[in-house]
């Protein structure tokens, strides 16, 4: 848990993941968006860390998909 006096940040804190998962299932493209460095990096290992997935599929045949995933951090003093 990052403390508030690191972040200068206290409370609910939502952040923005933006990534793809591409064709044969892997997590590529990651864009994070957050109030402070520490979250956005805290983000994208969360991100990083999800498992390999199933491809989305269209007209039978695997496609790269976009995905936004919000994640919200409640940082405390």
């Amino acid at each position: 848990m990052t403390s508030g006096k690191k972040t200068g940040l206290v409370g609910e804190q939502r952040i923005s993941a933006f990534f793809t998962i591409t064709k044969t299932g892997e997590i590529a493209n990651i864009k994070v968006r957050a109030p402070h460095p520490l979250l956005e990096r805290e983000a994208y290992r969360i991100v990083r860390a999800l498992p390999k997935a199933n491809p989305g599929t269209k007209d039978g045949k695997p496609v790269n998909v976009t995905f936004f995933l919000p994640i919200n951090f409640n940082i405390e003093d």
